[in-house]
């Protein structure tokens, strides 16, 4: 008597099936990940200025003297006491996230590069200071490289009275606390 064995294990057109519906699953998933990839690295900019101007502020209470943070080049930034041009933290351009811009203005939509704050941690006005500058009020960080559609658009808001807020421009409903128009 002869008993037949069934072979164990997928036929060549089993595996090409599985191979064309990977290919496909992935043509479609590829540009949604490289979306979420560069709106993230505009994301982590955007946490990295947050940090500096929260140190900023954080050391000039803490000192009791004015505190700066400088926007360097287009993507870092350096904190430092004024009074002693010490270096307290230098965070450098991330040249990683290059299709990220980072633009710093004031008040008056004017291109500026410095915020101070003072040891009550809100902002040192130009008349305070005897500057001609005015401080940064507005950092905006987007990502270049993506339709506008898809991109991500944070800003970050800073208050003469030092409060400092995070908002997604792209956010229009006043009621949304990521907002900025709140």
């Amino acid at each position: 008597m002869l008993i037949l064995r069934r072979a164990r294990g997928f036929t060549v057109i089993e595996i090409a099936i599985t191979l064309v519906i990977f290919g496909v699953l992935l043509a479609v998933a590829l540009p949604s990940y490289t979306d979420w990839l560069q709106n993230s690295r505009a994301r982590d900019m955007t946490e990295s200025f947050m940090s500096g101007l929260m140190l900023a502020r954080t050391e000039a209470i803490k000192r009791g003297t004015n505190v700066r943070l400088d926007v360097v080049g287009t993507r870092g930034w350096t904190v430092s006491d004024v009074a002693s041009q010490a270096v307290i933290q230098n965070q450098p351009a991330l040249e990683h996230l290059g299709t990220v811009s980072v633009t710093a203005q004031d008040s008056g939509g004017v291109a500026a590069t410095s915020v101070i704050f003072t040891g009550l941690g809100v902002l040192l006005t130009p008349a305070q200071n005897n500057a001609v500058a005015s401080p940064v009020s507005r950092i905006d960080i987007q990502v270049d490289a993506l339709a506008e559609a898809d991109r991500r658009e944070y800003s970050i808001l800073i208050a003469p009275n030092g409060s400092i807020r995070w908002c997604d421009r792209k956010m229009q409903e006043i009621e949304d606390p990521r907002s900025c128009d709140r």
